[in-house]
């Protein structure tokens, strides 16, 4: 008889554990998927709760104001963004190498080649994340693509700078010209 107690004593301790261990499992399964915690004694409490947060949302029902993403369109994002990075890597390494055909050229087309470059990194890295879902590839490709675009707006004001100067000296010698068909002075006696 005893032992029949024992034995009944020890199969409710571990239907117990069980159940345990079951609500522990749901309560994290749901904080990570961000329902919140649905112990069946404070369901009233979680209910009110529940419609007070997506009272307060935005049209999604979510608190971050963004429409729901599932894995396949987060996935396609992925592949256009890879295979949108790879087609503007060869263009700007394209462009570089034209524009560093000439002396002034250089300024702009190395900066150029160099920012392409790194904005094919970010396609491999990217690529790289598709496939192992690792954190430390998506933080690698932002600081790559920031990179990217550091060198970008560099190569750009220093274009712009060029252009200003090169204009300034066009208007100049246009209007030393103009200055010496007119028969103007040109600061030069003969």
């Amino acid at each position: 008889m005893e032992d029949n107690d024992k034995n009944f004593e020890m199969e409710i301790a571990s239907k117990r554990g069980k159940e345990a261990l079951m609500k522990e499992a749901e309560r994290v399964e749901d904080i990570e998927n961000g329902i919140g915690y649905t112990d069946n004694s404070n369901q009233e409490d979680y209910d009110l709760n529940h419609d007070n947060q997506y009272s307060q949302n935005n049209e999604y029902g979510n608190m971050n104001g963004y429409q729901e993403v599932n894995e396949k369109e987060f996935m396609n994002s992925i592949n256009w963004i890879i295979n949108i990075h790879k087609i503007f890597g060869i263009l700007g390494i394209i462009q570089g190498v034209l524009a560093s055909l000439s002396i002034v050229g250089l300024v702009t087309g190395i900066p150029m080649i160099i920012a392409s470059m790194k904005l094919m990194d970010t396609s491999k890295i990217l690529f790289n994340y598709k496939i192992t879902r690792e954190e430390s590839n998506l933080k690698m490709f932002f600081d790559e693509y920031k990179k990217y675009w550091v060198i970008l707006l560099v190569s750009m004001l220093i274009s712009i700078i060029l252009m200003i100067i090169g204009f300034v000296a066009f208007a100049g010698t246009i209007a030393a010209l103009l200055g010496t068909f007119s028969g103007g002075h040109t600061g030069y006696e003969y």
